[in-house]
């Protein structure tokens, strides 16, 4: 794997300088003094020179898919010092849109590649509050974690991604605050099933769930046979699976995140944040850097809030998987979470 040697030039063209202090070069020079990243653009309306922040977000909930990140999202943002990007939870910059691919989960096919500058501007947004500048923007974009699809393409030669998103984040925004949440591989999958899958999405059964299951679990272990984790982890063509087995392999993921961020990252898991909900939240909002809030209006907030994002009628319907199944993605992900563990240190994560 190598380092991002361009990565600096690329981004030059939007700010040079550090995340705090930024010297703008984009359409005027400026200083801009915020916790984000951000870029300085004056406008002239009539006599006033109005002067607009154009902001990278400084935390980043990159995973994991259908493990409670919405409704993670939606209590963060609650506080007034963290914000949502004009475009939402989710853009899919980094993983997507970037290179031209479809910011539509699943969907193939091309398109123009989004540039830097018009992500900011039409996706993030601009604003001329100057409240703005103390509030930390946060993307919700889940494929950011382990979303390197059509890196076979782009770089035809490598036998691995050149750079992952761990690194193109840390090269471009060295401060930033990672967070993950996961839960039970196990489980997880299973719900990703019954809420991404494209074939028979309406007659899908717990038996079409266990055959897809088994195959998928021999073309991962077939894989590993003559390729890294990584490498498996990874593949294209793995990403394009009915079952996405290789997203449960947390440690996969982690790691890189792990080793490019330190104590930059947090991992947090639903089954914690589902019984201690309000102890979740006040952890993370310290880790992040923000106020805490008092604690009665957060209880009271939460005591009016519903879950988001909770599994449909329909798919409560279909039951839980099979037992046999269960029993399957169980042994299969328990050394993959032993070493996510280990990692970071947390029994926790052997679920």
């Amino acid at each position: 794997m190598t380092t991002i040697t361009g990565a600096r030039r690329m981004f030059i063209t939007v700010c040079a300088g550090g995340v705090n202090t930024c010297t703008c070069m984009i359409v005027n020079t400026c200083t801009c003094m915020t916790v984000n990243t951000c870029t300085c653009m004056t406008v002239k309306q009539n006599i006033r020179i109005l002067v607009r922040l154009r902001c990278l977000p400084k935390i980043f909930l990159a995973g994991m898919p259908k493990c409670g990140s919405t409704d993670l999202f939606i209590k963060l943002i609650w506080h007034p010092d963290i914000i949502s990007p004009f475009g939402g939870k989710e853009n899919h910059y980094w993983t997507r849109t970037r290179i031209g691919r479809s910011g539509i989960h699943l969907v193939e096919g091309f398109q123009k590649p989004l540039s830097l500058n018009e992500h900011v501007d039409f996706v993030l947004g601009t604003t001329e509050n100057e409240g703005y500048k103390n509030k930390y923007i946060i993307d919700g974009t889940q494929s950011l974690a382990w979303d390197h699809k059509t890196w076979e393409q782009r770089y035809p030669n490598s036998s691995f991604p050149p750079f992952t998103n761990a690194q193109l984040i840390k090269t471009l925004l060295p401060d930033s605050k990672i967070l993950f949440i996961v839960r039970n591989p196990t489980e997880r999958l299973y719900s990703d099933f019954l809420y991404f899958g494209t074939v028979f999405k309406k007659n899908r059964t717990v038996e079409m769930f266990h055959k897809m299951v088994q195959e998928e679990i021999a073309s991962f272990q077939d894989c590993r046979e003559t390729h890294s984790l990584e490498t498996c982890c990874y593949s294209s063509e793995r990403n394009s699976a009915e079952v996405r087995l290789f997203v449960g392999v947390y440690i996969c993921f982690v790691k890189d995140w792990f080793y490019n961020f330190g104590d930059q990252l947090l991992v947090v898991t639903l089954e914690d944040y589902s019984i201690h909900e309000m102890t979740t939240l006040l952890k993370i909002y310290s880790f992040i850097g923000v106020r805490q809030p008092k604690i009665e209006h957060l209880r009271e907030y939460l005591d009016h809030t519903k879950a988001r994002n909770t599994r449909k009628k329909s798919d409560v319907l279909k039951g839980d998987m099979l037992p046999e199944t269960k029993e399957l993605l169980n042994d299969f992900y328990a050394p993959f979470n032993k070493q996510l563990s280990l990692l970071l240190k947390d029994t926790r994560f052997l679920f």
